[in-house]
């Protein structure tokens, strides 16, 4: 079983633009050669030698989400008022200990799992070798590394996953 691929992610972000009519402009692509913590660090820190800071940042893995996210606070940019972080793996809180929590397009695991037990049973059934693709849904966690406002989370159909504080 394999996830999206990062090139689908990026391609599924250009497409939403395009489908909205709204511009591209001032999207960037940075690179990173894997998906650990200290290299989401390491290209956002380059990125900002060289750059303005950016808005939000949309990450193709929650370790690099955190990464970046680490690099921006170190010069001063506050998380999510000055800039807003997604992660997109859905990786559990304990494992990612973000400070704010990480707002997640959460991969659903066990949706593209049954997806692909659906598929194969219709090739195997159907005698062939080929069959469309499927899209599983994927929700978006949103919790302090991202601000929306309610009109927005309204017509998202979301809710902020915000932990009250303890009385």
């Amino acid at each position: 079983l394999q996830n999206v691929s990062p090139l689908e992610k990026i391609t599924g972000i250009y497409q939403g633009y395009f489908v909205e009519r709204a511009s591209i402009d001032g999207i960037e692509h940075v690179h990173c050669e894997n998906m650990e913590t200290e290299v989401g660090y390491r290209a956002m820190r380059q990125h900002l030698k060289s750059h303005k800071p950016p808005q939000g940042i949309f990450a193709i893995a929650d370790t690099l989400a955190v990464g970046a996210m680490r690099a921006c606070q170190e010069i001063g940019l506050r998380v999510p008022q000055d800039v807003g972080v997604v992660g997109s793996t859905g990786l559990p809180r304990s494992v990612l200990q973000s400070d704010p929590p990480l707002t997640e397009l959460r991969q659903p695991v066990e949706g593209v799992g049954r997806q692909v037990a659906l598929c194969l049973l219709e090739m195997i059934r159907g005698d062939v070798r080929r069959i469309s693709g499927r899209r599983v849904p994927s929700p978006l966690i949103l919790t302090e590394s991202l601000a929306l406002p309610d009109s927005i989370c309204k017509e998202l159909g979301i809710h902020p996953d915000i932990e009250e504080p303890a009385s």
